[in-house]
């Protein structure tokens, strides 16, 4: 136990140290003197513990309701701080906002093609979608997109994430949300612009590694000199049992040659395989000329859509022979079915009941000699029909002693007169 004045001093410490805490006051810890004096130690030891867990008590409960009412405040901030800048994570939206400003749409459009798969397109328009859907409401670039004979899906989604972009930042809500990555290798090693110069470079430093390595073994090889002789030697000998067969291969050749004709079924397989690749296409005459594929791309998606009644789907379509802005090429249309084909042709007479479509018709798809003698019987028809002499001979239409078209060559412009090959050619076929 410790003396009177070693246990007032002590008492008068841990007043002061309580003081500078802020826990107790003056008022509520000061022992009055007569009490003091009248009680002893020990009985003023325990008062004072009493008074002091007391008033512990009542400031840890302040003390939690500050902390509990500062988490709270905290708590708010933080969800009112993630609605207004949000943390989003999508590699394909991270590197075409970084690079938005720097570089050509073009450029960027380019690079999102060639490194992201379709469905990765697809899921981050999706996802732009989603996030600002409020902001987009009547914007064209929401809707879905179906692959077409001019651009495939995935192009027009590209196209459309980057009109999304330009369309909230103008607005000027795309700081709300930031875009992250966490595969880093789903982000293109280059910006849009140096590409192709990274590319190079990079294949620049692998041909200089080869070369280095490359240059490395001939040294190494260069090194044993009786073992780079044995090999030469080696190889001396195969070369030169390789240039004796060869010569005797050679020989083989020549009299298996000499000996077995040619095959012609590689003749007939090829003109099999011909049939077979025109089974479902169709030839359209009379759509405009353009050097704009896309124009006369939609006049014949329109023809198609007359003719069959519904929309066709077309594998490939392109003018047959070269352009001439004084004439009107045909276009071979590669369709995917038969049973389109079979359609379009059945529903080609529905052109002429539109007035824009009247001069445009439809044939089948077939080999130039079958069309060349459809041609010529159908123009020595209506010659017939005009009342003029008409004869062919040897493949070649004469009107009038003129000779207008020909089995083997199709029209003919400098027309040769019937009397100067009639002494040479067999007796015509009058029609």
């Amino acid at each position: 136990m410790l003396c009177k004045a070693c246990d007032t001093e002590r008492h008068r410490m841990f007043l002061e140290s309580k003081k500078n805490h802020g826990i107790v006051d003056d008022s509520t810890t000061m022992i009055d003197p007569a009490v003091a004096k009248s009680v002893d130690g020990d009985q003023r030891v325990k008062a004072l513990q009493n008074r002091t867990r007391s008033v512990r008590s009542e400031s840890s409960v302040e003390s939690v309701s500050k902390v509990n009412t500062r988490s709270i405040d905290t708590s708010v901030n933080t969800a009112t701080s993630d609605r207004q800048d949000s943390v989003v994570i999508s590699e394909l939206l991270m590197y075409t906002v970084y690079q938005r400003n720097r570089c050509t749409n073009a450029s960027l459009r380019s690079v999102l093609n060639e490194f992201y798969s379709t469905v990765e397109i697809s899921e981050a328009k999706k996802l732009l979608v989603s996030l600002f859907e409020s902001s987009l409401n009547g914007s064209e670039a929401v809707t879905e997109r179906r692959n077409s004979v001019q651009r495939t899906a995935s192009t027009a989604e590209v196209e459309d994430i980057t009109d999304i972009l330009d369309l909230l930042d103008n607005l000027g809500v795309l700081d709300k949300v930031t875009f992250g990555a966490v595969q880093y290798n789903r982000l293109p090693r280059y910006g849009p612009e140096d590409l192709n110069i990274c590319a190079i470079a990079d294949k620049q430093v692998s041909t200089d590694n080869s070369i280095s390595a490359l240059s490395a073994k001939v040294e190494s090889l260069s090194d044993g000199g009786t073992q780079s002789a044995k090999i030469l030697d080696v190889v001396s000998d195969v070369s030169t049992e390789l240039r004796s067969l060869q010569s005797q291969v050679t020989q083989l050749a020549a009299s298996v040659a000499s000996v077995q004709p040619e095959p012609r079924h590689n003749a007939q397989h090829t003109d099999n395989t011909r049939q077979t690749d025109r089974l479902c296409n169709v030839v359209i005459y009379g759509v405009p000329e353009s050097r704009d594929r896309n124009v006369w791309n939609c006049g014949v998606m329109n023809v198609l859509q007359a003719a069959a009644g519904r929309d066709v789907s077309v594998s490939d379509a392109f003018r047959l022979g070269r352009y001439d802005l004084n004439k009107c090429r045909p276009i071979l249309v590669k369709l995917h079915s038969v049973w389109d084909k079979r359609t379009v042709l059945s529903g080609s007479h529905k052109l002429a009941a539109k007035q824009e479509l009247r001069t445009i018709y439809i044939q089948a798809d077939e080999p130039m000699e079958v069309r060349r003698r459809k041609a010529l019987d159908r123009i020595k028809a209506r010659a017939v029909a005009r009342g003029d002499h008409v004869a062919e001979n040897g493949g070649v239409l004469y009107v009038n002693d003129s000779a207008v078209y020909s089995l083997c060559n199709g029209y003919i412009r400098n027309n040769v007169n019937l009397s100067s090959v009639a002494g040479s050619a067999s007796p015509p076929h009058d029609g």
